[in-house]
């Protein structure tokens, strides 16, 4: 009979053609692989393997074996009805081989066939003693000829070796595994390049996993049973979490089969067991040392799936309805569930009796890993099947525990599956009949994923709000909800924005429907107030009494702001496509949603908060951050036509959202909760005050309206520009400074706390005439605009007293002129003011430094102001009061500020030295006054040695003014610098006593090069000096400043030196103080040292840039070249006209050999290299006038006679020099007497000059009196 081939499902795939094959070793290895451990307990194959053995080494000396004639099979039906022991074929084990093979060569399957079911029926004559020869030629033939194992008859024959006998109960002997284990490898070694497999495989695993789990869960038939296990696409819970009877399923280890409770002779012994576990255990030796190791699991049943569902639920359903008792059913039909829990069938039954199990004690360990199973298999098409398990009741503490575990491994499976979840948990929480294990499942799913949860949570909210009658129990169930994670793992900002999204498609609603747009948006409304309460978690609370680790408090206040954004981003974009919204509805879902409106509204639907928290939580919830975006989304839509917002409305809201996110300042003001960057929001709020014209209302042609705003909400927006300036003047302090005038006027008051129109830093600007000439002609042009509005419309004739829009109407000229504000806004004004602390905050800006730059322009004012004779600095009363305000904190407010505030303290104590006796009041007050001037003296002296920033601009602001035209301002700074240099001590009286004693000596040579930081500051302070000393009229202090540059100015020396060259050149009146005895020498030495220095500089740089005009080339003879200015040579020069210092005579010698040298440098001018005059008359004269003969010669080299005569006239001439001037003139005399006498204008004057010099003792100059008719001179 020919073999037929198994179709998916019922047999294997047809055999592919045949190859040559060789008999199996069975010669020397079939002893070493199953005689030394069958032997023992078989004589019958010991002697099996004796006979072959024999055979094999001399076939001649054996006598022939009985072979028995083959029994010839029933040629009945051939379909799958007939049994497989009808057509059995049995050979001597030593002859199976070779009879399987020529029958194979053949091509006779059915002899193949019955060859091979023969063999299994003498496998199970003897199951616990099998023949190693029968078993090693089964495996050679299953692993060299694999497909004549795939047919129905051998399937089915291999099968019932892996069957529990039908006449066997379960008292009988236990069946030896023996069999199984080799009948499951078999089949494996036979399908293993099968992908697809009977449908017999699944039946007798189902079977087994029934009856005594004898092969199901063997480790030896891991690898068959694994891809059986394809079948039902089961995920198999890891080992480590299964129960210890259960962790076979799959750790792949023995495991333990349910036993009777005692030892019978029906049952095996230890011994028994024993012999069979080592029987196994050599018999799986054998089968991986011939069929390998690699066995490969791939799904085997792809095209049976709809067969195995059904099969294995309709068993499963059969075995729990033979049960009386529901809850009573054995352990393997829970491990079979286990097994199959991958069919969706079997999940659906496990899930509706799966608590029943759970209850029953003796099942709890199996129905806790069946548990684990499902929810590890469960996936988006489970939703019934997650809704039981949701909906159970468990009651003992370990169960729920492990319940929680599965819940959570149910979760990590698929995305999918945590929506499915937290839905049904939600749903079953708002049921009647709500389960208590509701908000430990909500629990979970949060702590899992809190992003997805989060996003989930908020989606079914918003379905539910569509419904009627949800808003109390949602707002019950989201407090519940966030009391059990203790304010963690929900993001209550992502529930917002998942709350606020666009209406799902899929739910049916009626955008026109009245009822459910007013209960959906307040509801959304109410919810979002209602997260921001929820929010507010006890460590936010506790975070409020202590001064530092606010970070929780920071968090939660930047996450309201975030709701708050996204609230109304829902508001401008969700709500006008998804309803048609009324204008009184839409602005009070704004106010709701923003915390605008009263209390009530808030905690009416369920008393929550409650009454004893409400102020607390209200309070934290409105002190918030304002986001700009939220800022810039509510104007638009104001100035929107799109939304039923009007811009008085907008700007209403963005008033009170202002100033409530103004409030929120550090005590320090290191952080604002008004953080604005963007300049849209300046171009939007002024654009909201804009007055539209009536679109039914047609205008003359040709006439243009004038730009026109409506007052009211004019000065609104200012005051908000204005909170927004203060808190963030880097973003927008320049701009509303130089470009909004009637902003930068607001901020000079808040900053002066004079609120009164002009300010007094600006009376000079005549803005009360500038004012008037703007209101007259803004009175003409609105009045022109409404007669034009009336007469299209009411045509009544407008003036100004039936006027309308006269009080209303402003001209909107943003960038104009500043405008006189209202009253009513001045005082609205001061309360702000005072409030928010927009004075502090801006003076504490530093860019711009409004404070400073008002300082300076009053200054400028008043030197403009005042008569120069006279003048006294101006006085700054709000000055005076802001820094009385800050006497706690000087550091709030600039140095330049206290700079200013000093110097006008100082003033006010010398003009009040020479006033009468003042009141009692009066001289506490000054007490008190004089108390903090100090107190802010030893501040500014801690400054001056801890910060060297503050130090460079206290130490430039004083001397700066050294450098003012007016001595008073220079007196003052140079008593303000005195007071800065010099320890307070503790008993002072006034600062007159204290600043005559540290003199500038003192102060500027001694005490300000040893401060810390003085290289910081050197540099600005011989600047402020270079210049000071072209202004400073007291000879001592110009003294003291030429010897502070002689000393510390190194890096700008050039200019130095012009400067000190301009002060001997230029300052005849100074220069003379300057050179008398007791300033003579410093100055002098000094002098010498910056000239001596600057050469060393020049000659080291070389000149660069030099201006034509004003330098010479100076060559000396060693060939070396200076490129000069001639104001420096000049002043050298004048230098050495005052003799040598006593101090210092080197550097004289050196600058009188620089430039009275033999032979003398000679001058060029710069450009065309001629010869230029190095010195001039004047300086001649000035030379000749020196006692000095060096200097008098080099004066008198190359002198013409119109020279000496002019010379001779002047007054002041040593004697030593008017003997050299005329001995000069007597040899031009005697050479050219005419030429001479040419030159004599007036000889009587002339004689008479003689005359007086010859009495002075004069002993030269006798031949030019000789010639100007002097007779009478005696000669000797």
């Amino acid at each position: 009979m020919d073999k037929k081939g198994l179709s998916p499902g019922t047999s294997g795939a047809k055999r592919g053609p045949k190859a040559k094959q060789n008999h199996p070793p069975l010669m020397s290895g079939l002893f070493a692989l199953g005689s030394s451990n069958l032997s023992s307990s078989s004589s019958s194959s010991s002697s099996s393997s004796s006979k072959i053995g024999v055979k094999r080494e001399n076939p001649s000396s054996v006598p022939p074996l009985i072979v028995k004639k083959p029994k010839s099979i029933s040629r009945g039906s051939s379909g799958a009805s007939e049994h497989w022991e009808d057509r059995v074929i049995e050979v001597e084990l030593y002859e199976l081989y070779q009879c399987v093979v020529e029958a194979d060569e053949r091509n006779s399957d059915s002899r193949v066939n019955a060859l091979l079911c023969g063999a299994v029926k003498q496998l199970k004559a003897s199951p616990a003693k099998i023949d190693p020869l029968l078993y090693l030629t089964l495996i050679y033939l299953a692993k060299t000829r694999p497909l004549i194992f795939c047919t129905e008859p051998v399937v089915e024959a291999f099968c019932s070796l892996l069957k529990r006998e039908a006449g066997s109960s379960f008292k009988s002997n236990k069946p030896s595994n023996l069999l199984s284990v080799l009948s499951a490898n078999l089949l494996l070694a036979a399908y293993h390049d099968e992908n697809s497999w009977p449908n017999t495989f699944v039946k007798v695993f189902v079977e087994d996993s029934l009856a005594d789990r004898v092969w199901v869960d063997n480790d030896a038939c891991k690898g068959f049973v694994d891809n059986i296990h394809t079948a039902f696409n089961t995920k198999l819970p890891p080992k480590h979490l299964l129960s210890q009877d259960l962790a076979s399923i799959a750790a792949g280890v023995k495991g333990a089969v349910e036993s009777p409770a005692s030892s019978s002779p029906n049952h095996p012994t230890n011994a028994d067991e024993s012999m069979d576990e080592n029987s196994s255990s050599s018999l799986v030796n054998e089968i991986k040392e011939r069929l390998g190791d690699e066995i490969l699991v791939l799904p085997r049943y792809t095209h049976q799936q709809d067969f195995v569902a059904d099969y294995v639920s309709e068993l499963i359903n059969d075995q729990l309805n033979r049960r009386q008792v529901p809850s009573e059913i054995s352990r393997n039909l829970l491990k079979l569930m286990i097994s199959t829990i991958g069919v969706a069938k079997v999940r659906n039954i496990v899930a509706q009796r799966l608590e029943m199990w759970l209850q029953n004690p003796k099942l709890t360990r199996p129905a806790q890993d069946l548990l684990l199973a499902l929810c590890l298999n469960c996936n988006e098409d489970d939703s019934d099947v997650i809704s039981f398990l949701v909906k159970m009741r468990l009651k003992t503490k370990p169960v729920i525990n492990h319940f929680v575990f599965c819940i959570k491994e149910l979760i990590n499976q698929r995305d999918e599956n945590l929506a499915v979840v937290l839905r049904n948990a939600i749903q079953n929480e708002l049921s009647a009949t709500r389960g208590s294990n509701n908000m430990q499942l909500i629990s979970v799913v949060f702590q899992t994923a809190p992003d997805k949860a989060t996003v989930t949570l908020g989606k079914i909210f918003q379905e539910q709000l569509l419904k009627e009658d949800c808003l109390r129990s949602l707002r019950a169930l989201l407090r519940e909800i966030v009391r059990v994670l203790r304010h963690d793992y929900i993001v209550f900002s992502l529930f917002v924005a998942t709350l606020t999204e666009d209406i799902p498609k899929y739910l049916d609603y009626d955008p026109s429907d009245f009822v459910l747009r007013e209960r959906y948006l307040f509801s959304i409304a109410d919810m979002v107030t209602l997260t921001i309460f929820v929010s507010i978690s006890p460590s936010i609370k506790e975070s409020l009494s202590k001064t530092e680790k606010k970070d929780s408090l920071k968090s939660f206040q930047l996450q309201v702001s975030e709701i708050e954004r996204l609230f109304v981003k829902w508001m401008q974009y969700v709500v006008p496509r998804c309803f048609k919204v009324e204008r009184n509805e839409f602005l009070r879902c704004l106010n709701r949603g923003l915390l605008l409106e009263t209390w009530e509204q808030y905690y009416n639907k369920d008393n929550w908060p409650p009454e004893n928290e409400r102020n607390f939580v209200f309070r934290l919830s409105t002190e918030v951050p304002l986001q700009e975006d939220t800022l810039i989304r509510l104007l638009n839509m104001g100035l929107s036509k799109e939304h039923p917002l009007t811009p008085q409305e907008a700007i209403e809201l963005s008033d009170s959202l202002i100033k409530r996110a103004a409030s929120v300042l550090e005590s320090d003001y290191s952080s604002s909760g008004l953080v604005i960057k963007n300049e849209e929001v300046f171009k939007l709020l002024l654009k909201s005050t804009t007055y539209r014209i009536p679109e039914n209302i047609s205008l003359p042609i040709g006439y243009e309206p004038p730009s026109m705003a409506i007052s009211d909400w004019y000065w609104k927006v200012w005051s908000q520009l204005l909170i927004i300036t203060a808190h963030n003047p880097n973003e927008f302090g320049k701009m509303s400074w130089d470009v909004y005038p009637t902003l930068s006027l607001l901020i000079e008051m808040c900053i002066t706390n004079h609120f009164e129109y002009p300010p007094p830093t600006r009376h000079g600007e005549d803005l009360k005439s500038r004012e008037l000439q703007i209101t007259a002609l803004e009175k003409q042009q609105i009045l022109l605009f409404e007669s034009h509005l009336a007469a299209a419309s009411t045509k009544i004739q407008i003036n100004e007293t039936n006027s309308l829009l006269l009080s209303k109407l402003i001209t909107f000229e943003p960038f104009g002129a500043p405008r006189k504000p209202p009253s009513s806004f001045i005082d609205q004004l001061k309360s702000l003011n005072l409030g928010l602390r927009l004075g502090h905050l801006l003076c504490q800006s530093r860019n711009p430094d409004f404070l400073l730059e008002i300082i300076q322009r009053q200054q400028k004012q008043s030197l403009t102001m005042q008569n120069m004779s006279g003048w006294s600095p101006p006085s700054m009363p709000w000055l005076n009061e802001l820094v009385e305000m800050n006497s706690e904190n000087f550091s709030m407010l600039p140095v330049q500020c206290l700079c200013e505030f000093v110097l006008g303290q100082i003033s006010d104590e010398e003009a009040s030295a020479h006033q009468p006796e003042s009141k009692l009041s009066e001289k506490v007050k000054k007490k008190d006054r004089k108390k903090k001037f100090w107190k802010m003296i030893i501040y500014l002296q801690s400054v001056l040695k801890t910060s060297a920033k503050a130090m460079k601009e206290l130490i430039e602001y004083f001397m700066k003014r050294l450098c003012f035209q007016q001595s008073a301002f220079r007196i003052l700074a140079s008593k303000a610098l005195s007071l800065m240099l010099t320890p307070v001590p503790e008993n002072i009286e006034s600062v007159e006593s204290l600043t005559k004693k540290n003199t500038v000596d003192i102060w500027l040579i001694e005490t300000l090069p040893s401060l810390n930081n003085f290289d910081f500051v050197k540099s600005s302070v011989c600047q402020c000096l270079r210049s000071a000393i072209l202004v400073e009229t007291n000879p001592t202090t110009v003294c003291n400043y030429v010897k502070f540059l002689s000393e510390y100015a190194d890096e700008d020396i050039a200019e130095v030196t012009l400067g000190l060259s301009n002060l001997i050149i230029d300052r005849l009146i100074i220069m003379r103080y300057l050179t008398q005895e007791n300033l003579k020498n410093t100055f002098l030495s000094s002098s010498l040292k910056i000239f001596n220095r600057y050469l060393k500089h020049i000659r080291a740089v070389g000149n660069e840039n030099c201006n034509s005009k004003d330098h010479i080339l100076v060559e000396w003879n060693e060939n070396e070249t200076l490129v000069l200015n001639v104001l420096i040579v000049h002043a050298m020069m004048v230098l050495l006209t005052f003799g040598p210092a006593y101090e210092n005579e080197d550097d004289y010698e050196t600058m009188l050999e620089t430039w009275f040298c033999e032979p003398p440098p000679k001058a060029f001018l710069v450009d065309t290299k001629e010869e230029a005059l190095m010195i001039p008359d004047w300086l001649k004269l000035k030379l000749v006038k020196t006692p000095s003969a060096r200097l008098v010669d080099s004066a008198l080299r190359d002198i013409d006679p119109s020279q000496l005569l002019l010379f001779i006239q002047s007054f002041g001439l040593p004697v030593s020099s008017m003997e050299k001037l005329l001995s000069q003139l007597d040899v031009i005399c005697e050479i050219d007497p005419e030429s001479v006498k040419s030159l004599i204008v007036d000889e009587k004057f002339m004689r008479q000059l003689v005359e007086v010099q010859f009495m002075r003792g004069v002993k030269s100059g006798y031949t030019f009196a000789e010639l100007i008719g002097l007779e009478n001179v005696c000669k000797g």
